[in-house]
């Protein structure tokens, strides 16, 4: 197999190769990986990976026992803006 056949159908062209940013991987959509996602997406192009498509305070969910309303203070969508988003194992 010869390197052009590996890139045959493929239709960027150089130009678009050079102009095109670097990707990041960030796997968890918790604290850290929610600050990576932000600090990281305005110079590359970043995919979250996470289980969830949501991000859950976990410490707090005890209180949406006495508190059923705070659910939406302790949870959110994650965000799909800046960066890619992939929910899977």
């Amino acid at each position: 197999q010869t390197v052009a056949s590996l890139f045959k159908g493929v239709t960027r062209s150089s130009s678009d190769l050079l102009l095109s940013r670097p990707s990041v991987v960030v796997v968890g959509g918790s604290f850290s990986g929610l600050w990576a996602q932000r600090a990281l997406s305005d110079s590359y192009d970043v995919t979250l990976v996470d289980f969830k498509d949501y991000f859950e305070y976990t410490p707090g969910v005890l209180r949406l026992f006495v508190q059923p309303s705070w659910l939406s203070r302790l949870s959110g969508p994650l965000p799909r803006r800046r960066n890619k988003l992939v929910v899977g194992e």
